[in-house]
């Protein structure tokens, strides 16, 4: 019998080289950088709200670029005089006395609980209104010797007491807001008339000297 042929066996394929693992990039320093970033903004942030919350006033031309403002407060409300207004103080602030001025405005950005404010403005002639709508918690008011022309208390709906004495210039005097007036005194003003529908607490009305006592 014929010889036999065996079939010949595929030839196994070619190995392919194997690549190097690749290398992967280390994160550390990007996770620093990025947590570096955060710790600068936690900080700018804390000290953002530390100072608007928390930080003393300075009894400076910043905050009171007033002069006459300035004086009052840092003589009356600084008893350590080291120029500075802590929170807790200026909350516990109930009365001042201002000399030389009509401008007021702002005394309730840093003396939300002032219920006592007298003004002396000494014929001043910065401005020719007394604002202090700002301090709502006011319960007495006396101006002297004021040129202004009008007094906001568009703002002072708990105002008790009001006092205005040589004020030539006033003419109109708006008392619609101050429902819990309970004594008015006028002296040597240039009001003529007074529209007093709306203050039912008015106990005590003195007009130049007269008509002291009840109404």
């Amino acid at each position: 019998c014929g010889a036999q042929i065996k079939p010949q066996a595929a030839a196994a394929p070619a190995a392919q080289p194997t690549s190097a693992p690749k290398r992967q990039r280390s994160r550390g320093p990007i996770i620093a950088v990025i947590v570096v970033a955060l710790l600068i903004i936690a900080g700018a942030g804390g000290f953002l709200l530390w100072s608007t919350m928390f930080a003393p006033y300075e009894i400076d031309g910043e905050n009171f670029p007033n002069p006459a403002v300035l004086n009052a407060v840092s003589e009356q409300l600084d008893p350590d005089g080291d120029g500075k207004i802590t929170r807790e103080e200026a909350a516990a602030a109930a009365q001042l006395t201002i000399s030389g001025t009509n401008d007021v405005s702002g005394l309730g950005t840093y003396f939300p609980n002032l219920t006592t404010l007298s003004i002396d403005a000494e014929q001043a002639n910065d401005g020719n209104v007394i604002a202090v709508g700002d301090l709502s918690g006011l319960k007495t008011l006396e101006v002297a010797n004021t040129a202004a022309g009008s007094i906001d208390l568009s703002g002072n709906t708990g105002l008790e007491t009001l006092t205005v004495s040589n004020a030539p210039n006033l003419a109109v005097l708006d008392l619609s807001n101050n429902e819990k007036l309970a004594a008015l005194k006028l002296n040597t003003t240039g009001v003529g008339e007074l529209d007093l529908s709306a203050n039912t607490s008015l106990v005590t009305l003195t007009v130049d000297g007269e008509g002291e006592g009840a109404i």
